[in-house]
């Protein structure tokens, strides 16, 4: 029965496998399907390697173990330095003693290289292509650039160059690291940009080589380990494949089997990338590749020269209105065999709306573009004039007018004559301006002098009276008494303006802004202090007092009591409540007190519970994420993240012990009842009447003790601060 058990248990997990495992689909070209190849590699990727086009793709952006594939940025770094300069390919390399950095001490390798001898660099380049040798890609690394680490770093900056997005190196050669990864796709890039160079075209076509004997070992012969073109290979002679040039083998424990490969049929290149396959199965899976992108596909003839693709409207001719337009040379491209050409999208874009004649033949008018079923540009050509148009007697002349007048000094010209225009314009305008205004000033002045006149006279007129009523011959004598009575009644008048009754009293202003009341001022005082509205003070003191005590919330809500704030350094804690007493002490007496009335409790559903453990398993599972990443970080990694926390490594792993603590606390926490509290606050003091306040909030049985609802809300902020 035990035996039964196991085998159904086997046969779930290979149907559950078989469900996820990811297969292969046709290939979309409009109305034509092409089946897709069949291999059994994880991630795949067919590339024509000259125009870069991918036929064919399984996984091919999923990062993986490269394995020794590495190599191929390796040597494409040293083959730049080469072409630049930089470094000699007859440069004497000596074995230096971190020729092993990164390598494990029983993993000498095929050539079992030691201090004191020294390889030129093409030797070098030979044995890192041809039997993969992790120490050699070392001692170039160091030979370029000074060091492993410094080489390394210019293979992730070059990897970016050319447009990487998948990968990631951590060392020169492809042995097993946390970290180190690319795809596919980002290896066929590589690989391309490698074989646009003849030096590595060179040695990775060479089937077997010979390194010269150093000052410590005999000369060593080495055979190419990739079985496409080597039949004396280590995989034997069964996978030669007819028009193979390449590129690089690649296997580790942990990648399995992995293939860069490159064929050529017909003038056709075909780089193939296969990766996570069984043993040389990586040789079945692209040859497979091959055959299907040979068998599949060839250079098709899309455009023919002298094609024609429409017309353009022609002027100045007498003879014609348009031309017609043809294809300025021919365009070929690698297309699926059973593909209909004319069902790819040719799109025609004219240089202008009209040619204008005399038109020759085989001028260029546009541009052809042809469009793949997917809307993909495949490429374009030009788009040329059919035959010759001559230009009309008449049209020409008329042309040449036009063109006479639309030379340069002419335009000048005609532009002079516009501004003087406008300038005299504007002269006469301003002229006649200033007449208006000249009249305006005359009139003004006529004005003035004569009111100036009519005021003169009226003032002489107004002297004669006054002479004749009070000192005049015969009226003087008879009204000397007019200006004393006058005297007289103005200091009667001011006298009793003096002596008037009291000025009635000036009653206070009143403010339209009510003075706070005592429990107000508690309340800003409140505010100020913890920069936070009451129930955010309330929430966070019932998160640092850690459970529900009865008096104990009394000195958790009571920051003014003798508590401190969550959010200020223990002196900036002491400081705060030091001065808060003096200043309560001041407004409310010597003997005030912050104290809790009553409290009242109501129970919840036990759906508040069930939610409530919901969210301690949300925050474990949180927890959960961020331990196993850490599970899986080498040094590098740890130290990543402890720079991003701003702490030392092992700080850095004492706070993800306390983050899994953290996790294993919320998953076994048990949450058993859920109440709604009241609290009634009083402040008191002799020197003001009571000031009371009542809140609400949530409180949690969790494992038998009392747990407010903050506690979690804090949990998540904390675990989504870490991850």
């Amino acid at each position: 029965m035990k035996k039964l058990r196991i085998t159904a248990v086997l046969l779930m997990l290979c149907l559950l496998a078989a469900a996820f495992y990811p297969t292969a689909a046709a290939l979309d070209y409009g109305e034509y399907v092409l089946p897709a190849p069949n291999t059994n590699a994880s991630c795949a990727i067919v590339m024509e390697l000259d125009g870069g086009r991918v036929l064919y793709g399984k996984n091919e952006k999923l990062a993986a173990d490269p394995a020794s594939l590495t190599k191929i940025m390796t040597v494409l770094l040293v083959a730049e330095a080469v072409e630049r300069g930089d470094v000699s390919l007859d440069d004497k390399v000596p074995i230096g003693n971190d020729y092993m950095n990164g390598i494990p001490e029983d993993d000498e390798g095929p050539l079992k290289l030691s201090p004191g001898e020294s390889l030129s660099l093409r030797d070098l380049m030979y044995c890192a292509m041809l039997v993969s040798s992790n120490e050699a890609c070392n001692v170039m690394a160091v030979h370029v650039s000074g060091s492993v680490d410094g080489f390394v770093t210019l293979m992730n900056k070059r990897a970016k160059e050319l447009g990487c997005t998948d990968t990631r190196f951590v060392n020169t050669n492809g042995l097993f690291r946390p970290g180190h990864y690319s795809s596919a796709s980002d290896l066929a890039i590589i690989a391309r940009e490698a074989l646009g160079h003849e030096l590595i075209l060179e040695i990775c076509g060479t089937r077997e080589y010979t390194v010269p004997a150093t000052e410590t070992h005999d000369a060593r012969q080495l055979q190419n380990t990739n079985g496409l073109i080597n039949p004396n290979s280590y995989y034997g002679s069964g996978f030669v494949y007819s028009g193979a040039f390449g590129l690089k083998t690649g296997h580790t424990t942990q990648a399995d089997y992995c293939l860069a490969g490159a064929a050529e049929k017909n003038g056709v290149r075909i780089l193939v990338i296969v990766l996570g396959c069984g043993k040389s199965q990586n040789f079945v899976d692209t040859m497979n590749l091959f055959d299907w992108a040979f068998n599949n596909f060839s250079v098709r003839k899309v455009v023919e020269k002298g094609e024609t693709f429409g017309k353009i409207d022609v002027t100045k001719s007498a003879e014609v209105t348009e031309v017609q337009l043809v294809a300025g040379k021919s365009f070929r491209y690698f297309l699926p065999e059973g593909l209909d050409v004319s069902e790819l999208q040719k799109v025609v874009k004219l240089d202008s709306e009209a040619a204008e004649a005399p038109v020759k033949a085989g001028e260029e008018y546009g541009t052809l573009t042809v469009l793949g079923p997917d809307g993909e540009t495949y490429g374009s050509v030009p788009l040329v004039a059919a035959n010759d148009v001559d230009a009309s007697v008449w049209a020409s002349l008329k042309g040449e007018v036009g063109g006479f007048f639309s030379q340069s000094w002419m335009s000048l010209l005609a532009i002079v004559i516009v501004l003087l225009i406008l300038a005299t314009a504007v002269l006469t305008l301003i002229r006649r301006r200033r007449r208006r205004i000249e009249e305006e000033k005359r009139r003004r002045r006529n004005a003035q002098r004569r009111r100036l006149e009519n005021e003169r006279r009226e003032k002489e007129a107004h002297k004669k009276y006054y002479e004749d009523f009070l000192g005049g011959e015969n009226g003087g004598k008879k009204r000397k008494w007019i200006p004393s009575v006058l005297l007289c009644v103005l200091l009667i008048c001011s006298l009793a303006a003096c002596s008037g009754g009291k000025n009635p009293e000036t009653k206070p202003k009143t403010s339209d802004t009510p003075e706070l009341s005592e429990y107000e001022k508690w309340q800003e005082r409140m505010l100020s202090l913890c920069n936070m509205d009451y129930d955010g003070f309330i929430g966070y003191w019932d998160l640092r007092c850690d459970g529900f005590y009865g008096d104990d919330l009394t000195t958790a809500l009571g920051i003014l009591s003798g508590g401190g704030t969550p959010f200020l350094p223990l002196d900036g804690q002491n400081a705060l409540i030091e001065s808060t007493r003096k200043d309560y002490a001041e407004r409310y007496g010597d003997d005030w007190r912050f104290s809790i009335k009553s409290i009242s409790c109501d129970a919840l559903p036990q759906s508040a519970c069930e939610d409530f453990s919901a969210e301690l398993k949300k925050v474990a599972d949180s927890v959960d994420v961020l331990c196993t990443a850490a599970d899986a970080w080498n040094d590098a990694g740890w130290s990543e993240f402890a720079l991003d926390h701003g702490c030392s490594v092992a700080d850095a792993k004492r706070l993800v012990e306390a983050y899994r603590s953290i996790g294993d606390a919320c998953r076994s926490a048990e949450v058993t009842e859920a109440l709604t509290v009241s609290v009634s606050l009083e402040l008191s003091g002799s020197g003001t009447e009571p000031l009371a306040k009542e809140e609400s909030f949530t409180v949690y049985v969790v494992n038998g003790r009392y747990v407010t609802e903050p506690l979690i809300d804090s949990s998540y902020a904390l675990i989504n601060l870490v991850y």
